[in-house]
């Protein structure tokens, strides 16, 4: 499609996104003097200020203020820190600002809780996020299964414990040996911290109700176990999973119990035992519509040592880390244990889905089962035993459909065009990118998502037509969204500009829209304190000002992660390299910065590459500047199958 001015096209993109007003503020002298009012660097808060007041005559100076400017006071602050949060207009706030008896003004943003866990403390939930071994030290947790209620059928749960933090509720005591709850060995809240400890879990938001079934030697009848599935049957709090870390002989009774509990809405995780036998011989293991999971250790492998080998076979779904898994101990509050067998690694997967039904809370123990399945990472567990599915347990949402398209226009000298590469139906943009292989001649005015696909635009001041190349990133993932930020850059300024995802979602990739003809010059379209933030920073030599719109697509998706690869290119040469993401993973975004010691000299770098392959991110850059310059590139990279 032919555009007729690219001030046009930028009205276009912003019409079909979700708008945020999410800006930074601009990073030179030019964009504000004035040290007194702040605005947010990173996922401000339109129209929601923090008024610091000096500590003299703070309570009077307050009083005057407001009676002055009208808002909505939030919060007031006194001693040491005098002052209050209020909503009104941006002029009102730079104007309060200059006030006698004002310290500052700054722009209220918003704070995200950091969700990845360095080096966890078992080495399961290192596992459980990344498809292939060596581990990474890391363990990705989103969402946190936060909403979510998960029963635990077992000894008991010691809730004083830190590292449930107040999110378990003791339920029924089916043993009835005076007990009423109390975990007198250890099992059950090794189980639920591993289900949804602070430190220790998968899904560490959820709230976990302790139904204890097993007695001080971790033994339970039959009779008191169905007793238990059925109250939980009838009395659950939904969105529901049942955890049964036990087993034993063929019993139609409880298996039936398990089987009604599945049919009323509830999803069961069982463990397959630890007989070295086959799984189809023990209950609740063989219950069809029961998740059955099977011990794995941190090579995985079957468990097969003593004293508790790992039961195999076609009624096991998956295999979990189940050996030496580090969880929450009784000897105390902090206390820790190790534990092996099959009663650990079906916690693993019941965290898991506590986490799926965060994110689906209407999702049946069928659709749950089947995402489990799907997602698992296939044929690396070794001597699975005898008709075992080789599935390893995967906690994250991995990509599905993932592919990359592409179009491509040609522009006439001395005027703009633009084409969108177009995602197939059923899938998403995540990314995208351009390549167009001219020097200083192509100025790319957009590279940024539309509608249902990615767009670019491109001024052609050379005298001869240049083709442009647009690809776009697709895939399938859940909880899509495009968000923006947009700043109008002075003349002779600069500015770095955000767009900030949704607390829950994660960056895919980015871009950024302008209105400039060789005016401005982008040096940074890259991620930004990650996982949430995308930034481009505009250089503005022209002698108006011109508005800048930065774009981020975000998403649910877990495990997400950013790698990054860096090339020095000499004066009057091109140079280009790739950032590649890590096997199992592909790329869903990515863009590239460069540093130029002066305004003028950012416009005589050019970037007429910044494209993605399915294992990464491609940067091509041009060097017509008299001294080097580093180039860094970045992708984007997500699970994906």
């Amino acid at each position: 499609m032919k555009s007729q001015t690219p001030g046009r096209l930028l009205a276009l993109i912003i019409t079909v996104t979700a708008f945020s007003g999410v800006v930074a503020g601009p990073a030179s002298a030019a964009e504000d003097q004035d040290t007194r009012f702040r605005p947010a660097k990173v996922d401000g808060i339109a129209g929601s200020y923090i008024v610091v007041l000096k500590p003299t005559g703070a309570e009077h100076t307050q009083k005057r203020l407001l009676a002055r400017y009208r808002g909505t006071v939030r919060q007031v602050y006194r001693n040491p820190l005098n002052g209050f949060a209020i909503d009104l207009p941006e002029a009102d706030a730079r104007r309060i600002s200059q006030e006698s008896g004002v310290e500052f003004v700054e722009q209220d943003a918003w704070a995200t809780g950091d969700t990845t866990q360095n080096s966890p403390p078992s080495w399961g939930l290192d596992r459980v996020d990344q498809r292939v071994r060596p581990a990474d030290s890391r363990y990705s947790y989103w969402p946190t299964g936060a909403g979510v209620h998960v029963y635990v059928l077992d000894s008991g749960v010691r809730r004083s414990h830190t590292d449930f933090a107040g999110r378990v509720t003791v339920e029924p005591d089916f043993v009835g040996d005076g007990q009423n709850g109390v975990d007198c060995h250890g099992h059950g809240t090794h189980v639920a911290g591993t289900i949804g400890g602070t430190t220790h879990g998968v899904a560490k938001g959820v709230h976990l109700h302790s139904v204890r079934v097993l007695d001080c030697a971790n033994k339970a009848r039959w009779s008191w176990t169905i007793q238990a599935v059925n109250w939980v049957r009838a009395n659950a709090r939904r969105p529901a999973v049942i955890n049964m870390s036990l087993g034993g002989d063929l019993d139609a009774a409880l298996d039936k119990a398990v089987s009604d509990a599945v049919q009323a809405g509830i999803t069961v995780v069982v463990s397959a035992q630890n007989n070295a036998a086959d799984a189809c011989g023990e209950s609740p293991g063989r219950t069809p519509v029961a998740i059955t999971v099977a011990n794995a250790t941190r090579t995985d492998a079957r468990y097969s040592g003593t004293p508790y080998p790992s039961n195999f076979g076609p009624c096991v779904d998956l295999f979990g880390p189940g050996t030496d898994i580090v969880s929450a101990g009784i000897a105390s509050d902090t206390a820790t244990a190790t534990m092996t067998g099959t009663s650990m690694a079906a916690p693993h997967v019941t965290g898991t889905i506590a986490k799926y039904l965060q994110a689906a809370p209407a999702a049946s123990p069928a659709q749950l089962t089947a995402s489990l399945l799907a997602e698992a990472t296939r044929d690396v567990v070794t001597d699975a035993g005898a008709g075992t599915p080789n599935r390893l347990l995967f906690s994250d949402h991995a990509m599905t459909g993932h592919r990359l398209v592409s179009a491509s226009f040609t522009v006439q000298p001395g005027q703009g065009w633009s084409a969108a590469a177009q995602c197939p139906a059923g899938t998403v943009v995540t990314g995208g990118g351009y390549h167009h292989g001219s020097t200083l001649g192509i100025e790319v005015n957009a590279s940024a998502p539309y509608t249902q696909g990615w767009l670019v635009h491109a001024t052609n001041a050379d005298n001869q037509a240049r083709p442009v190349l647009v690809y776009a990133v697709c895939a399938q993932t859940p909880g899509w969204q495009i968000v923006t930020g947009q700043y109008t850059v002075p003349p002779g300024g600069e500015a770095y500009i955000n767009a900030s995802c949704p607390v829950g979602k994660t960056l895919l990739g980015g871009g950024y829209t302008h209105d400039s003809t060789f005016g401005n010059a982008i040096t940074f379209s890259v991620p930004y304190q990650y996982p949430n933030v995308w930034q481009v920073k505009v250089i503005n030599l022209d002698s108006v000002p011109r508005p800048v719109t930065t774009h981020a697509v975000c998403a649910q998706t877990p495990g997400q992660q950013q790698v990054s690869a860096q090339f020095i290119v000499q004066p009057g040469q091109g140079w280009d390299t790739v950032a590649r993401c890590p096997a199992g993973t592909a790329v869903t975004g990515g863009g590239h910065s460069f540093f130029s010691t002066t305004p003028a000299a950012a416009f005589r770098v050019a970037i007429d590459m910044s494209d993605p392959l399915p294992q990464g991110w491609h940067v091509h850059a041009f060097n017509l500047d008299t001294e080097a310059h580093v180039v860094n590139v970045y992708a984007m990279c997500a699970a994906a199958r």
